[in-house]
């Protein structure tokens, strides 16, 4: 039997494939990757067929407690990668172990077709938004999902902690801005525009809306995100629980199938591995 380790939920099964979490143990040092790594190695070391699946963002951790300088800074400038290819292609834990390309497992339910079809089965009536409203509401709201993004990147990166995944959702523009400066205590510098300004090459200077949120999405915090969704009105407040809806937006990405290449071509490869 093959065996998939990952930190958290997973949408795309096959039978062939024994699912497991990787989630650290109560009590348990450590974090979720290398929970990952570690048993992967165990599995293999038993004769096992097993992969690992980790979230982008644990780069930054990773360089953030790396103590070899080296090291660390290829964690690091991994994370801020903006070509897929290379990305995919350095495999730093190793052929066994697949970094996401993107933030993390929830970031690839922030389809706009996804959230449309979730909208359409809410509205009573026949005036819902399109696909393309939608990825334009998403799209005029690229600078609050940066900002608190942030929150993430700089925590994890400077700070060595995080904030709440719900801080400030009812702020946006330079509110939020500020109030993000104030919460990391970098008011009057300029580490928020250096990695505001990092983030926002991952649109790639894209015109079309949905390419570039297809892009820029890699590298949001897809919880903040979905919060936002929940808490700032965004959608008309049809979106009250984002933790329910989590499973809907993963059954129509399955189902139409919108599910990223990426996903596909791991999982046929580790099929391919058996």
């Amino acid at each position: 039997m093959l065996k998939l380790l990952v930190i958290g939920g997973f949408f795309h099964l096959k039978e062939q494939i024994s699912f497991e979490s990787a989630e650290p143990q109560i009590g348990e040092g450590g974090g979720g990757c290398t929970q990952v790594i570690e048993q992967v190695e165990q599995y293999r070391s038993q004769g096992f067929t097993a992969f690992g699946i980790v979230d982008r963002d644990i780069l930054l951790s990773k360089s953030a407690n790396e103590e070899n300088a080296e090291k660390a800074d290829q964690y690091e400038t991994l994370f801020w990668q903006t070509d897929d290819n290379q990305f995919l292609a350095t495999q730093i834990f190793g052929e066994h172990i697949h970094v996401l390309k993107r933030w993390e497992l929830e970031s690839y339910l922030l389809k706009p077709e996804a959230l449309q079809a979730r909208i359409k089965s809410k509205k009573l009536s026949q005036n819902v938004m399109s696909v393309d409203e939608v990825t334009q509401a998403l799209i005029d709201n690229e600078d609050n999902f940066i900002t608190v993004t942030i929150l993430s990147t700089y925590a994890a990166n400077m700070l060595g902690k995080n904030s709440s995944d719900k801080f400030e959702v009812q702020n946006h523009g330079e509110v939020l801005e500020t109030k993000v400066k104030n919460q990391l205590g970098i008011n009057g510098s300029n580490d928020f525009y250096i990695h505001y300004d990092k983030i926002k090459l991952f649109a790639e200077q894209e015109d079309n809306i949905s390419i570039r949120w297809d892009k820029l999405s890699r590298l949001l915090d897809a919880k903040r995100v979905l919060y936002r969704f929940e808490k700032n009105n965004m959608f008309n407040g049809i979106f009250k629980d984002m933790e329910s809806e989590r499973g809907d937006l993963a059954d129509f990405i399955k189902n139409k199938p919108l599910i990223d290449t990426e996903l596909i071509d791991f999982i046929d490869h580790i099929l391919e591995s058996a």
